[in-house]
């Protein structure tokens, strides 16, 4: 049986989980595949603005920004804490690739 089904009150509680997010991230993750800080894969699908503060931007695909999976979601995504967010990220991402172009 379906996740989804067996616990919609944990989905209800934590948006990240819900059908409409991970459906949203996943086809965000289809049309970028590509880290849009380094250019590589595999990459995680990283929230802008925290699910934290913004539940209701969960399956924003305006709110997702693709991040390489290893080090770079951790650092550039989070500054190295998990529990942090970075307000510019997008900022950050398209600075890297105007530096890395121009070499």
């Amino acid at each position: 049986m379906n996740f989804f089904f067996r616990n919609p009150v944990f989905c209800l509680k934590n948006p990240r989980y819900a059908r409409e997010t991970v459906k949203a991230m996943a086809e965000y993750k289809a049309d970028h595949p590509v880290c849009e800080y380094t250019g590589r894969k595999p990459i995680h699908v990283h929230h802008v603005v925290s699910i934290r503060f913004a539940p209701e931007r969960a399956a924003d695909k305006t709110n997702m920004i693709s991040l390489a999976a290893k080090h770079i979601h951790l650092s550039v995504g989070h500054a190295g804490d998990t529990k942090q967010y970075v307000d510019n990220v997008q900022e950050i991402c398209a600075i890297a690739r105007v530096m890395k172009g121009s070499k």
